[in-house]
């Protein structure tokens, strides 16, 4: 976790007191707009975990339904879920994509050192290679050896919440939390940043 519980409420600490008359008398349209706000966060962060798993299982398993009993159930855990079907069609699309070629991983450094991680699928090895050796090299930059900038580097996801009512952004955090989120940030103006994982 990027953050312990008790750190993460820092961001909505200035809530305080101030809020404390017009968190008493929110109306019934506020607590369903949280609610479904809430709901809708949790929603997101299953669905992303389950988004995960498939794609590792397709990696490990292969995309035979047959013979890959872990993606069957983590398919029927999907359909269970009401996780759109364009999200496990890109999930599958991808991984025959992925199956046409190889898929190689690059790292380097850009103009100042800036870290730079490429992932690419290539019907040619060296070809691939060459283009961006010279990529790099055009650019300012030296391609490195293999995880010479991984270090630097932390891959979760992330989303935007917007029009969370001011007299519900304790409970929003709270519900964030609650579902797995990693992050919680307070952007201003009821927008929120959820970070969790990839």
């Amino acid at each position: 976790k990027m953050l312990s519980r008790g750190a993460m409420r820092a961001p909505v600490a200035w809530l305080g007191a101030g809020l404390a008359r017009g968190m008493a008398g929110h109306s019934k349209w506020n607590n369903i707009r949280h609610h479904k706000g809430a709901e809708d966060l949790k929603r997101n962060l299953v669905f992303a975990k389950l988004m995960r798993q498939i794609k590792k299982a397709l990696e490990t398993g292969g995309g035979n339904k047959p013979e890959n009993q872990t993606l069957q159930n983590l398919l029927a855990r999907a359909k269970e879920a009401n996780v759109p079907k364009a999200n496990i069609e890109h999930a599958f699309l991808r991984f025959e994509q992925s199956k046409k070629g190889d898929v190689l991983r690059y790292e380097g450094s850009g103009p100042h050192g800036t870290g730079v991680i490429i992932s690419a699928v290539t019907d040619n090895k060296s070809r691939t290679n060459m283009m961006l050796k010279a990529a790099f090299i055009k650019g300012g930059g030296l391609m490195g050896a293999p995880n010479s900038m991984s270090f630097r580097f932390q891959k979760y996801g992330q989303f935007h919440v917007s029009n969370v009512p001011l007299d519900q952004a304790e409970a929003f955090f709270e519900a964030a939390v609650e579902a797995g989120a990693d992050d919680v940030e307070d952007m201003g103006e009821g927008e929120w940043k959820v970070r969790c994982e990839p």
